[in-house]
């Protein structure tokens, strides 16, 4: 309990402990908008996706073996990750998306245990970092030191953040991703080759994650093994912030980032990576929790309801869903509820919602509910 004491005796702690998790945070943030954006786009858990960073690491600490500047590790990461996403896609990820969701699971457990033997096989399982001659700053009488080269390491998240964001707004492949996100049945409908966005997606999140090893092995170490440890702290930031909540996730992952400096002053550095793995028992224990609500709120239409009355579901302070009872209401029943279609918000503000079989669906969000967009889908 001493080094609790410390940080009230001494204040400059709390800074020193949460400018290193906020830096830390962020490349954990990144890591997860990939998972989001596979998640959300192609429904795959993808369990592989801290493998992924480790690799990009590796790539990094290899070309500055080669006697080449460590900084270019980043884009040549970038490049070869987004290369072996599409490879993998094609051989992997596209047998199973249509699949059940322990297919995908499966799946991608398997190509985590391959990649970190390989990754094992060609590089050992020492850790390895990327020692960077970069000064560092010091601050409040030396007691707090930044070193430039993690200040590098967040600016190039925070670039390679608004890219990816600016290029979904605008770009043509952007807008065909977010609509084969929001229904990809009506986006093949409409001439979108469903296929090749798949393939893009899960291609930009490898290279994404590429791009946050490159920078994690400058900052920190990897280690062949390393890589579950990043797939649970991406779970849980999806988990917690919702799919398509890129403010959710940055401030969770963040978040995150400070909670686990935290924890090893508190109880010691072996039990850093304990803080993740106790937080995402929490986020699943609330979601649990909410879900037993939302059944208890949507039980609430029974056979009275008149036609076009309206069930709002919420989850903490989102609004999710509105149901609009049909002619047919006699025909209400039991309601369905699904985990990530009553509590997981879709892409561009879609809110996914509750399944009643035979009835329809009126799917909306508030800010989409504003610009009076309405989404029906007919079960």
């Amino acid at each position: 309990m001493g080094n609790i004491g410390l940080l009230f005796e001494f204040p400059v702690v709390n800074v020193k402990i949460i400018l290193d998790g906020v830096m830390i945070g962020a490349l954990f943030a990144l890591v997860a908008y990939g998972l989001a954006l596979v998640w959300g786009v192609m429904n795959v858990k993808n369990l592989a996706q801290g493998d992924f960073v480790i690799a990009g690491g590796y790539v990094a600490w290899w070309l500055e073996k080669q006697g080449l500047p460590a900084l270019l590790g980043v884009p040549v990461a970038f490049v070869i990750l987004w290369g072996l996403g599409w490879v993998i896609y094609k051989l992997v990820i596209s047998r199973v998306i249509e699949r059940d969701l322990f297919t995908s699971l499966l799946a991608t457990f398997g190509l985590a245990i391959m990649m970190a033997q390989i990754m094992n096989l060609m590089f050992g399982s020492d850790t390895q970092t990327v020692q960077l001659d970069y000064d560092t700053l010091y601050f409040f009488d030396n007691f707090v030191d930044v070193p430039i080269a993690k200040l590098i390491g967040v600016v190039m998240a925070i670039i390679l953040a608004v890219s990816v964001i600016a290029f979904m707004k605008t770009s043509r492949m952007g807008q065909a991703i977010r609509a084969t996100a929001q229904d990809a049945r009506a986006a093949r409908v409409l001439g979108i080759d469903t296929e090749k966005v798949y393939a893009f997606t899960f291609s930009l999140n490898t290279a994404i994650c590429g791009v946050a090893g490159a920078i994690i092995v400058m900052v920190w170490v990897i280690q062949p093994f390393y890589g579950i440890a990043y797939s649970i702290r991406a779970f849980v930031i999806v988990t917690a912030a919702g799919l398509g909540n890129l403010p959710g996730v940055i401030a969770v992952g963040l978040g995150i980032g400070a909670l686990e400096q935290y924890g090893a002053h508190i109880f010691g550095i072996s039990y850093q990576q304990a803080v993740a793995v106790l937080l995402l028992l929490i986020v699943l224990i609330v979601r649990m929790i909410q879900q037993r609500l939302c059944v208890k709120v949507c039980n609430r239409v029974h056979h009275g309801c008149k036609k076009g009355a309206l069930l709002h579901c919420y989850s903490g302070n989102h609004f999710h869903s509105a149901i609009s009872v049909p002619e047919f209401s006699h025909a209400v029943g039991n309601l369905v509820v699904d985990d990530y279609r009553c509590f997981n918000m879709g892409y561009d503000g879609w809110a996914d919602g509750v399944q009643l079989p035979g009835l329809y669906l009126l799917l909306w969000d508030r800010n989409v509910r504003d610009r009076g967009y309405r989404h029906w889908y007919g079960l």
